[in-house]
């Protein structure tokens, strides 16, 4: 796993990424110079391995989709916060208030 998280890694150099996973596949392998792993196996080992990718070696990985295309987003932890689970919440809850109704 430390190869592949290395290679995003090297991939990112300080930028966001964002593509298909097909994308993905292929500028691993120039990356690395081998054969680029296959589209399918890679968004599974993606998914799987989100939170080691997060908590370990520091890569944000979020995916979306709009109508037929998927896109992966990649970035490195410190380039700048993700509020994306915060977004919504109210300035009372935040400091420690009720949510009516709850």
């Amino acid at each position: 796993m430390g190869d592949v998280a290395q290679q995003i890694r090297a991939l990112l150099d300080g930028n966001e990424w964002a593509g298909t996973v097909t994308d993905l596949a292929a500028s691993l392998g120039q990356l690395s110079g081998a054969a680029a792993p296959s589209a399918a196996q890679l968004a599974i080992w993606l998914r799987r391995h989100e939170p080691t990718l997060w908590w370990d070696h520091g890569i944000r990985v979020r995916f979306s989709r709009t109508g037929q295309c998927r896109t992966v987003h990649l970035s490195l932890r410190d380039s700048e916060p993700d509020n994306s689970a915060v977004i919504g919440v109210s300035d009372d809850f935040a400091r420690g208030g009720r949510i009516d109704g709850l």
